[in-house]
């Protein structure tokens, strides 16, 4: 089962997120909890999570994401990075950290003023969660 939380900013969507996350792995559930909103750096601290590296880093920034994806597109893949099934457990080591059963992977954030545009997070969010194939009891919650 994959779960978004959207909202306003300030609706409390990280917090629900974070309970969410860890009331459902207290029922047994592997839970990925995933960061997906590009600007809130809070989730991780509320979660009581060390930040693993993003995702969009371990892809090469965001000028690396756009090349590998451009390469992929040039290679007859128009799906791009991410394009076959994933499972939790495929997903980059460094790219997930835990606590309290919860595991926590951040997609990217937009780190400064002036940085530019947050598509690439975007589209790292959306190639992301329809790649991702999950088992019997797991369950993806997203905070954007």
């Amino acid at each position: 089962m994959k779960i978004e939380i959207s909202g306003k900013g300030g609706s409390g969507k990280s917090t629900l997120s974070v309970l969410m996350a860890r009331s459902l792995a207290k029922l047994g559930y592997r839970v990925l909890l995933v960061d997906g909103d590009e600007s809130n750096v809070g989730l991780e601290a509320l979660a009581g999570i060390s930040p693993p590296v993003h995702l969009l880093e371990y892809l090469g920034g965001k000028k690396g994401f756009k090349e590998k994806l451009n390469q992929q597109m040039m290679m007859d893949n128009p799906a791009g990075v991410f394009s076959g099934k994933q499972k939790i457990r495929d997903l980059p080591g460094e790219c997930m950290a835990s606590s309290d059963g919860v595991d926590l992977l951040i997609i990217g954030k937009i780190h400064h003023f002036g940085e530019g545009c947050a598509c690439p997070i975007g589209i790292l969010s959306k190639k992301f969660l329809s790649s991702i194939e999950l088992g019997e009891k797991e369950i993806i919650v997203m905070d954007t």
